[in-house]
């Protein structure tokens, strides 16, 4: 069988691990290894290898099939030691036609310590990706600490996989590993301006990669003034590193075209701000989630609650009021005219704030951000009766967000607060 460059599913029920020719460990196991083969190279996943300090994903780049490909084995390698238990090296060997054992080689106190994973194949070609299974940032970060693997390296792979999966954002798993993505990024970049300060560095290549990731998430989950900011510092910081840098570097490798991208795209939003190194406010490590929270809530078609009476059943309605606002805003919907869309999110959630305070959840202020004006909530407080029946009358005949809630979840809930409002007011 040609194992040669194929997705593998491989279960091992038994280990050695070898170290300077000595054999420090054998026993029985179970542990479940998907070899996946695609454009970023081979990534290996291991299931059931809690007990081993090896990383539950890595990867390792596609080579020369000469350096590749020996009598008895196939290997890939890493070009470096990647440092902790991340293995440098993975080889298949094989015996006949048959794949005889797994071997992941890591970097002990005497040469390489060889992990050695011994069972049958369960399957080639048609294998589940295991990495692409949603994990939080948390749980990944947890995993890497457990095999000291955790490094900015480590965490950017990481990261650069799950951006790169999910960067169409067109479905709620894609956004949600977005974030997640963007959190990995952030622990990446505090520990490589950490590892910057230790060793009185000046540039770094991760650096840049990391900067242009945290613009790109900003970008995809509509950050779009930090999104620009971080580009600008991203080709701030890669232009000091090809000027300081010993070798020679393609600055589109380190992401130079795609961030000037990011910001063109941000100019032509009319979002764009200056980058300015003294504001003290501006931080690249942190995100408002508000509008991917929108998006998620949107794509939520669960309608079974649209009419419950309940503070958090409230709250969420007024989040999707502004979502569906902001999302036919960028669509250039022509079925709301702009200025007639902006007065009806208005009106609809200065009526929703009245209604988040008649029925005892809260205080109107709880929504209100700077820059907010107080009169249209005064001049509902001035005839609420008859404001709650004009939006209530509106949302029976319609629903200027009917394009993205096709459940029609906005209008169900807009006219059960505004009733049970009135019912109360008697």
């Amino acid at each position: 069988m040609d194992f040669y460059r194929k997705n593998i599913r491989y279960l091992a029920d038994s280990y050695e691990i070898y170290e300077a020719g000595q054999r420090l460990d054998a026993g029985v196991c179970n542990v479940d290894i998907r070899c996946i083969v695609n454009d970023e190279g081979v990534r290996f996943s291991l299931v059931g290898a809690e007990q081993f300090p090896l990383p539950a994903v890595f990867t390792f780049p596609l080579s020369d099939p000469e350096a590749e490909l020996m009598p008895d084995r196939i290997t890939y390698m890493l070009q470096f030691n990647p440092g902790g238990n991340i293995p440098w090296v993975s080889a298949l060997f094989i015996k006949g036609y048959d794949l005889d054992f797994i071997r992941f080689a890591v970097m002990g106190n005497n040469g390489f310590r060889l992990y050695e994973f011994k069972g049958k194949v369960l399957a080639v070609g048609d294998v589940e990706d295991l990495a692409k299974k949603i994990m939080t940032a948390e749980s990944v970060i947890a995993e890497l600490r457990r095999t000291d693997s955790l490094m900015p390296s480590s965490l950017f792979e990481w990261g650069a996989k799950w951006y790169e999966d999910n960067k169409d954002c067109e479905r709620p798993d894609q956004i949600k590993a977005v974030i997640e993505a963007f959190r990995l990024f952030v622990e990446a970049h505090r520990l490589e301006k950490e590892s910057m300060e230790r060793e009185e560095e000046t540039h770094s290549i991760t650096l840049v990669g990391i900067l242009k990731y945290l613009a790109l998430c900003n970008y995809k989950l509509d950050n779009l003034e930090q999104a620009g900011k971080i580009a600008q510092l991203g080709l701030i910081e890669l232009e000091k590193t090809l000027e300081e840098s010993a070798i020679i570097i393609d600055p589109d490798r380190l992401g130079k075209r795609l961030m000037e991208e990011v910001i063109e795209l941000v100019k032509k939003d009319g979002r764009y701000e200056e980058y300015d190194e003294d504001d003290e406010e501006f931080d690249e490590e942190e995100i408002d989630l508000e509008a991917a929270e929108g998006y998620l809530l949107i794509m939520d078609k669960d309608d079974s609650r649209a009419r419950e009476i309940s503070a958090d059943n409230l709250r969420t309605l007024i989040k999707r009021v502004q979502a569906a606002a902001r999302i036919l805003r960028q669509l250039d919907d022509n079925s709301v005219p702009p200025v007639s869309l902006f007065q009806i999110e208005d009106l609809t959630k200065t009526i929703l704030y009245f209604c988040w305070e008649k029925l005892g959840f809260g205080n109107h202020w709880d929504f209100w951000k700077e820059g907010d004006s107080m009169m249209p909530y005064l001049s509902v407080e001035m005839n609420p009766r008859k404001h709650l029946e004009g939006v209530m009358a509106f949302y029976q005949q319609t629903s200027p967000f009917k394009v993205v809630d096709s459940k029609d979840i906005i209008r169900k809930g807009v006219i059960a607060f505004c009733r049970e409002t009135l019912s109360r007011m008697q």
